[in-house]
């Protein structure tokens, strides 16, 4: 799966980091997930309202670029998955 979006971060910044599920109704998002690697990386939550699912990141060390992956149940029994990188730097 391609990498949707690359972003940069602060090895202390606490971030939200936003997948926009398209033509969602009538369906609903249920269980939303995300993981990263390698570890060093905290997810602090995944959460949706509406069409919008938001994964808060925090940590990872500087130089390294970690893989995020957002996993999107949805209602119908269908399941997206967003996946994008962070580049941490102490800039």
């Amino acid at each position: 799966m391609p990498i949707l979006q690359r972003f940069t971060k602060h090895p202390s910044a606490i971030r939200a980091y936003n997948v926009d599920v398209e033509n969602l109704s009538p369906n609903t998002i249920g269980v939303v997930t995300t993981a990263v690697t390698p570890a060093g990386m905290t997810v602090v939550s995944t959460t949706a309202i509406g069409a919008r699912v938001t994964a808060l990141i925090s940590g990872g060390a500087a130089g390294i670029t970690y893989q995020a992956e957002t996993t999107i149940n949805i209602s119908n029994g269908e399941r997206l998955i967003a996946e994008y990188e962070i580049a941490v730097e102490d800039v």
